[in-house]
């Protein structure tokens, strides 16, 4: 889990947040704190969805940099939200077949957030499709925006 409290002395023994990267600090110091096992916490949601937006263009477009310096960090799902992005703005307006793509991505968001509505009782779970819809994307194409070469210290996005 990203956003931990640490006691002051751990933290600078791990060589405190890098003062180059601007976003993405979190994920970059946790992966030189992690220790397995540790207990999950709990979060607080961004407040509107354009603050949401802005939280994950600005995740998207930092995570290249981290990944320069911690290429052990790729995951799958890293890969996942860019082709997601361009495969959606392919299709865009496309007819028969080729709109596909579009309406089963809106169908896994519908059909995902309907599980977890009724699963949870919670009847929030109806703007849950907006939600990922607006994580995914938007995190897409700030990580697309921001590969270009990075700066000498290797922080610029």
């Amino acid at each position: 889990m990203y956003l931990r409290a640490y006691r002051r002395d751990v933290l600078q023994a791990a060589g405190g947040f890098d003062p180059l990267l601007t976003m993405d600090q979190d994920t970059e110091v946790n992966r030189r704190l992690r220790k397995p096992g540790e207990p999950c916490g709990s979060t607080r949601p961004r407040g509107t969805l354009r603050a949401l937006a802005c939280q994950y263009f600005d995740y998207g477009r930092w995570k290249p940099a981290v990944l320069r310096r911690h290429p052990a960090e790729l995951r799958p799902r890293h890969l996942a939200s860019p082709p997601l992005v361009c495969a959606l703005l392919a299709f865009t307006g496309a007819f028969g077949v080729a709109a596909a793509l579009p309406l089963l991505y809106a169908a896994a968001l519908i059909l995902g957030a309907a599980a977890v509505g009724i699963r949870c009782r919670d009847a929030a779970a109806v703007l849950l499709p907006v939600v990922l819809a607006t994580m995914h994307l938007i995190w897409g194409v700030g990580f697309l925006s921001s590969l270009q070469r990075p700066g000498a210290d290797g922080s610029s996005p």
